[in-house]
């Protein structure tokens, strides 16, 4: 005989009701009984859908992740202005206690074989395949020379803007421009060089 069939209605309050409370208490501080306190429900209905805190965790900033628009870089004509702006829109989650969760808990997930956080690992693996076809794509054009090292051209972009994350000064959406400009001027351009 099968259970009751879950209610999406209940899964989607209690999803917003533990970003709500990320948002509050950030990642360390973030508790179940703090998201059924919310709802005013016990803390089991939370239970029988994630197993822990942070199995809940891990989906809800999975799902903030996924939120973020998708990288095409097929649409892209430009590619400084595209980087700018995907970057910028990187900034704005890192300077929310969420990014900050989402950088933790993608630490913890790497630092732990069959994790439980590992939805947020592939997310955050496919936002950076996303730039990377766009970074492609601009060496196809000849934006870019072909012996280019795109994955030191990501780490420098997103390097720079997780570990202002991580030293707790996360950076001003400005620093978009600025970082693309200085990783790109330090790339021969053809045409440039």
């Amino acid at each position: 005989m099968a259970g009751r069939k879950r209610d999406p209605v209940i899964d989607d309050a209690i999803l917003r009701a533990a970003s709500a409370v990320l948002a509050k208490s950030g990642y360390a501080a973030f508790a179940i009984e703090s998201v059924a306190a919310r709802l005013e429900i016990p803390k089991s209905t939370i239970y029988t859908r994630w197993r822990s805190r942070s199995h809940l965790l891990g989906y809800v900033l999975s799902q903030r992740i996924a939120l973020m628009r998708e990288i095409d870089p097929d649409s892209a004509g430009d590619l400084r202005l595209a980087l700018i702006d995907h970057l910028t829109e990187d900034i704005r989650l890192s300077r929310t206690r969420e990014g900050l969760a989402i950088a933790q808990a993608t630490l913890a997930a790497r630092d732990t074989e069959g994790s439980h956080l590992d939805e947020i690992v592939q997310q955050s693996d496919h936002r950076r395949a996303g730039y990377h076809l766009l970074l492609e794509r601009a060496v196809e054009r000849g934006e870019l020379p072909a012996e280019a090292d795109l994955d030191l051209v990501l780490d420098l972009l997103l390097g720079a803007v997780w570990a202002a994350v991580l030293r707790g000064q996360p950076r001003d959406e400005a620093a978009a421009a600025r970082l693309v400009d200085a990783v790109l001027a330090a790339i021969p351009i053809r045409g440039n060089a």
